[in-house]
């Protein structure tokens, strides 16, 4: 009887590191240079530079928990962020943006159009 009292009690104590382990876990903030908001500095194709004035702001807010919010030119979403090698990658459901780094600006290049952001 001690020895079945004495497992459950080990068992129980398991229970509860692993649970207080998970939600340490979860909590952790990410500690990156990408974390922050970025806005649109300028905009790229075909040799022809335009400000954010002539074609709309954009933005990203980073945040420390690896979720990141977005605003292309009038248009919001979110989804969630990772540093990869040389810059961020975004994930939004089905979706992936991968923007790099350049100096001290992130760059998002879709299909030869490029947008420079830099932290605010």
């Amino acid at each position: 009887m001690k020895k079945r009292n004495t497992f459950r009690m080990i068992g129980l104590v398991l229970a509860v590191l692993m649970m207080a382990g998970l939600f340490t876990a979860c909590s952790k903030k990410i500690d990156s240079p990408t974390v922050g908001t970025w806005k649109a500095v300028s905009y790229e194709s075909m040799g022809i530079t335009l400000a954010p004035e002539d074609v709309g702001e954009s933005q990203l807010e980073f945040k420390d928990n690896g979720k990141v919010e977005a605003e292309f030119m009038g248009e919001k979403g979110s989804g969630k962020w990772v540093d990869i090698d040389g810059g961020v990658k975004i994930d939004e459901g089905d979706d992936a943006l991968e923007l790099t780094y350049e100096g001290d600006q992130l760059v998002l290049d879709i299909e030869g159009v490029k947008m420079f952001f830099e932290k605010q």
